[in-house]
């Protein structure tokens, strides 16, 4: 399910389009700080993706969710009735998931084809900052493909990278070497020609904290010394709203406050930021990342919300957050299955936020 999908128009009075991508996992399936290789986060992918019994104790196999069937994928935002996630109770068991003998083993073919998907073809010559071992792609070809099929659309559509990890660096690489040998879009005019507005270097990098006595989050930039003073400064970098252009493609890149984020407790509201302001006419903001979860108190997007320009941002509890069913409107848990297998996830994911943004009330 690789064909080409056209990307619709934000509406006019919505003209820019910010999407947020998490790293680890949801564009890329290596994770070297923490030790684990690509075959490790592939089995890991599949472990968060099956559900078992509530009652079951990993000091014994599973109850699978269907005990009859064995283990199956489940990438449904709500859980079965009675179950938890089969990698919130055995863990240890996740980066030998579908190993022979292991309790997944039933899944290796779809690992393997997993596998496959992430291969480059043999004889194939790429750059090498997008493989860190030769063999497969280091970020997922559906993100490239996104930009390839979200830069033909009209408007401003800027790219977030967000991470709580180290790898900014490896992830701005594989993007440079995309945007140094990507033909032109098909049509495009003379001055929106290339990707060179693509391309993420030091002066694209950006440090994201909450200040600790006010709450709100706050820009640095390591490379110049520059720091926004507030946080509708910060949003308006994030927006790309100097960005001369009102077409065309932008991208930035933002460490986010983990220390933050675990010193309360991982709660949603503590998480990386998401901007959303009720009145038509501003950005619209979506969210990638496999640590959205289904979960009051424990996930990874902070949504921070105001009624007007002139009000400043507050954080949504995470209830609210589930309450008002915002998961699918501004962002979406990534199971990493998913974009291995189907190049469309994130446009056929985008096209549907913007659906619900096109038709539902603002009010939330």
């Amino acid at each position: 399910m690789n064909e080409t999908m056209t990307m619709p128009a934000v509406e006019a009075d919505c003209p820019r389009l910010v999407l947020h991508f998490d790293l680890n996992e949801t564009i890329l399936v290596t994770d070297p700080a923490g030790g684990d290789g690509l075959e490790d986060c592939l089995n890991k992918a599949l472990a968060k993706q099956v559900f078992v019994r509530r009652e079951s104790d990993p000091s014994g196999p599973p109850i699978w969710e269907n005990p009859e069937s064995g283990p199956e994928i489940n990438t449904s935002w709500v859980w079965p009735d009675g179950c938890v996630l089969f990698y919130d109770v055995y863990r240890a068991h996740a980066k030998t998931f579908t190993e022979p003998g292991n309790y997944g083993a039933s899944l290796r073919g779809l690992y393997l084809e997993m596998l496959d998907a992430l291969r480059i073809p043999e004889g194939e010559t790429i750059d090498p900052r997008l493989s860190q071992d030769g063999k497969h792609y280091f970020v997922l070809p559906a993100f490239f493909h996104t930009l390839r099929e979200l830069r033909k659309r009209s408007g401003h559509t800027r790219i977030v990278l967000r991470t709580f990890g180290h790898d900014l660096s490896d992830v701005c690489a594989a993007i440079n070497a995309f945007a140094e040998t990507e033909p032109s879009p098909a049509g495009a005019p003379a001055s929106a020609s290339g990707w060179h507005e693509m391309k993420c270097d030091e002066s694209h990098m950006w440090d994201g904290r909450y200040d600790r006595q006010s709450g709100q989050f706050v820009l640095s930039q390591p490379s110049t010394g520059r720091a926004c003073k507030s946080e509708e400064e910060a949003v308006a970098v994030i927006e790309g709203r100097h960005v001369p252009h009102a077409e065309g493609m932008s991208i930035m890149a933002i460490s986010d406050d983990y220390e933050w984020w675990r010193g309360n407790g991982f709660a949603p509201e503590c998480g990386k930021p998401l901007w959303l302001t009720l009145t038509r006419g501003h950005a619209v903001h979506i969210f990638f990342d496999d640590n959205i979860h289904n979960k009051a108190r424990n996930s990874i997007v902070a949504v921070r919300l105001r009624t007007s320009p002139e009000n400043p941002f507050c954080a949504l509890p995470g209830a609210l957050v589930l309450e008002k069913q915002l998961h699918g409107k501004c962002m979406w848990r990534c199971p990493t299955v998913r974009p291995i297998l189907d190049h469309n996830w994130f446009l056929q994911k985008i096209e549907a936020a913007l659906e619900r943004c096109r038709t539902e009330d603002d009010a939330i």
